[in-house]
């Protein structure tokens, strides 16, 4: 290495303990004395007084602290609302006055001090892990006495007892209150919130669990993606710019990148190995580290944590401005945290990010957003404390899984999903339309009610959740009806009354694949025998090969297998009426589960992998690798699966689908009559028959989906289940 180089790399290194900056306590004092000052002369920090009836919007978070998320809501709020014309004085409130404009905040005056502003006074929750917070959770947070506060009882004339909630704030505290906004919060309801939730005009939470917490105690809450989601969207021109403390990490580190890495200091303490783990991934990265503070306030991210723990460092960022640690998160070559909104800025740049999680809450919010092939433990999630107690091999284990994990993240393999940044600018998209709706309601004659859309989320729920988008039209008028039936031994009595209960069904091939004579004999129906392979699967993809290019486009056709019970637990058989219908729109399924839906997360789904079944040993590999073999593309976030091998579509919808995959799936069945390519097939005829679904209905999947089944109990693995809005 030439002498030069040497000099800049000591020169950035630093020793453990020797940084020679300035704490962020200290920062923070700097920052403070316009607080004080103002407050000495007799004003309000941070609230310049306009006219005495103006109305005065408070955009109100824990926004007065480092806190890396908390302070980017409030920017990603303001900018949204600016975008709708309003008379309102805004003011950036939190418990405590604070500066915090030397950290890419705001000036955030204290809420105590606006409780008696003479105008209309609305208030927006900006957001965050906020309920359930007590007041003396979050004076101890804030690192000053209830006393000292303005939210103190002298500043109210109420009575404040320390398990009052902190952030969730009383509307009958404000001389003049106008709308109440809970903007896409989340925590765990500890009770003390409810009375107060309840005169809110509209409560938006951000994760399930708290959705099915609150509902359950009757309140109207609503689902809304986390702010943080739309700050891409809003801002990239800004990010895009990179500031000089970041361009000075990434001219030290030109060759390889950078490996950036935050760790809470509470966190570090349950891992004493954590300077192994991080060193493992800076050599499976082939990059070094830079340590980084996403929250320099009281019980977060320390250096003097870091240098403890004798963490590895080429650099130790020190820049504490919100915007220059979003820069150096979407310019990692790999992140590692555990903080949430580091990991969603990493997933909205689609950066290679490993998060090491110390509690099952922060695992509930990143299945919000991220796949769950990435959230396996040991590729892009992992566990610290679940590795390492007991014994010598243990305490290995966590580094081992580090070094593995960061090598699946960036390998091939894992950038499919890493990359895959559709799923975070869904829920940006999605957020953004939820602030459309209840900015309204901040109007001086904003309607103060609930989201009108819940009764389309109910309509949804009880229709599009099982059949898909609805078509303009009936559109099966008057088609020609065909139908093609797998048979083996049963009889087909029913299934003749079933396609002729309306007299519409013009021709049927019958195969016969069992050496049994079926008891259908009629002019119309042509019978076939054909060796018994590949089970119903196997015969409807042979015939769709061979006669794809004679059906007409507006041709509906039956795919029916001679038996109609149905194996899968809570699902029932359609109506012949309701299939047709269905099928004039492109696709509909034979049997429908009564809570359920018919979409699957397709990466959850694609993780299948059928290693027997009565007794029978498998060796086909995954779902997904079934797929790839043979050039199946089925649709993304989301897609369709019809289970019962009974579904109905039209010959516009056979065409389609490239006829080389027809051919692939023939030679894929041949194999055998029980194997695990039928099951598969299964899954797969929904997929590539569907209409094409839009973004906007992938979203209102994202939205209502409550949750997905993770396991293969009773085969319905990746289904969606449980819609919000029933």
């Amino acid at each position: 290495m030439a002498p030069k180089a040497v000099v800049m790399i000591l020169a950035l290194i630093g020793a453990p303990g020797s940084h020679g900056l300035p704490t962020v306590d200290d920062e923070l004092a700097r920052a403070q004395r316009n607080v004080s000052a103002a407050r000495r002369h007799g004003n309000v920090p941070c609230y310049k007084r306009g006219k005495a009836q103006r109305p005065v919007l408070i955009l109100f978070g824990a926004f007065g602290r480092h806190n890396f998320g908390d302070l980017l809501m409030p920017h990603v709020v303001s900018t949204l609302l600016a975008q709708y014309p309003h008379e309102q004085h805004v003011v950036y409130a939190d418990l405590d006055s604070a500066d915090m404009r030397p950290f890419g905040g705001h000036c955030v005056a204290a809420i105590g001090d606006l409780l008696r502003m003479p105008g209309r006074t609305n208030v927006v929750h900006v957001g965050g892990e906020t309920i359930g917070v007590s007041v003396g959770t979050a004076a101890a947070f804030i690192g000053k006495p209830i006393s000292s506060l303005p939210w103190h009882p002298a500043s109210t004339g109420t009575s404040l007892r320390l398990g009052d909630p902190a952030y969730v704030l009383d509307k009958r505290a404000f001389r003049n209150p106008g709308a109440f906004i809970a903007n896409s919060i989340g925590g765990t309801p500890a009770g003390p919130e409810e009375p107060r939730l309840r005169q809110f005009d509209f409560i938006g939470v951000r994760e399930h669990r708290t959705l099915h917490a609150l509902r359950g105690r009757g309140l109207p809450a609503q689902w809304t993606p986390d702010s943080v989601f739309a700050l891409r969207a809003l801002f990239e021109a800004r990010i895009r710019t990179t500031p000089r403390s970041v361009l000075r990490i990434q001219r030290a580190c030109s060759e390889t990148g950078y490996v950036a890495v935050q760790l809470k200091e509470s966190y570090l303490k349950s891992f004493p190995r954590a300077a192994n783990a991080i060193r493992a991934a800076q050599t499976a990265a082939g990059a070094p580290v830079v340590l980084f503070r996403a929250a320099a306030a009281s019980r977060h991210d320390s250096l003097e944590a870091y240098d403890r723990a004798e963490l590895p460092r080429l650099h130790v960022f020190d820049d504490l401005d919100t915007w220059s640690i979003v820069s150096l998160i979407t310019r990692a070559r790999l992140v590692v945290t555990t903080s949430l909104h580091v990991q969603v800025i990493a997933a909205l740049w689609g950066v290679p990010r490993l998060q090491l999680s110390f509690h099952e809450k922060l695992d509930s919010n990143l299945a919000e957003f991220e796949s769950p092939t990435l959230l396996r433990e040991g590729r892009g999630l992992i566990h610290p404390t679940q590795h390492g107690r007991f014994t010598k091999n243990d305490k290995k284990s966590a580094t081992r899984l580090v070094k593995e994990a960061v090598a699946w993240l960036l390998s091939p393999e894992g950038a499919p999903y890493v990359r895959n940044t559709s799923a975070t600018a869904s829920l940006g998209r999605r957020y953004m339309e939820s602030v459309r709706k209840w900015q309204q309601m901040l109007q001086p004659d904003g309607a103060s009610q609930q989201d009108p859309d819940i009764g389309a989320a109910m309509s949804f729920c009880s229709k599009e959740w099982f059949e898909g988008p609805p078509a303009s039209q009936d559109e099966s008028t008057g088609r020609r009806m065909f139908a093609v039936i797998s048979h083996c031994s049963a009889d087909l009595s029913w299934l003749q009354e079933f396609l002729n209960s309306t007299g519409k069904l013009q021709r049927a091939v019958i195969i016969s694949k069992c050496g049994r004579t079926p008891n259908w004999n009629s002019s119309r129906v042509t019978q076939i025998i054909e060796k018994n392979i590949g089970r119903c699967d196997h015969t409807y993809a042979k015939w769709i090969a061979q006669n794809v290019d004679k059906v007409h486009p507006d041709d509906i056709i039956f795919f029916m297998k001679d038996t109609h019970s149905v194996h899968q637990s809570g699902s029932e058989f359609q109506s012949f009426d309701n299939m047709y219908r269905l099928a004039g729109s492109g696709y509909a399924c034979g049997t429908r589960h009564k809570s359920m839906s018919i979409f699957h997360n397709t990466t959850v789904l694609g993780s299948l992998e059928k290693t027997s079944y009565k007794g029978v040993a498998f060796h086909a590999g995954t779902l997904n690798e079934w797929w790839a073999r043979l050039n199946i593309s089925v649709p993304m976030p989301f897609t369709p699966v019809c289970y019962g091998g009974q579904f109905a579509t039209t010959g516009r919808q056979l065409r389609q689908v490239p006829t080389g995959v027809w051919s692939a799936i023939i030679r894929s069945l041949e194999a055998g009559n029980n194997i695990a390519e039928g099951h598969y097939a299964e899954r797969t005829w929904a997929g590539l028959l569907f209409p094409k679904m839009s973004d906007q209905f992938s979203d209102n999947l994202r939205l209502h989906a409550i949750r997905t089944v993770q396991t293969y109990t009773g085969g319905y693995l990746g289904t969606l289940a449980d819609c919000n809005g029933e």
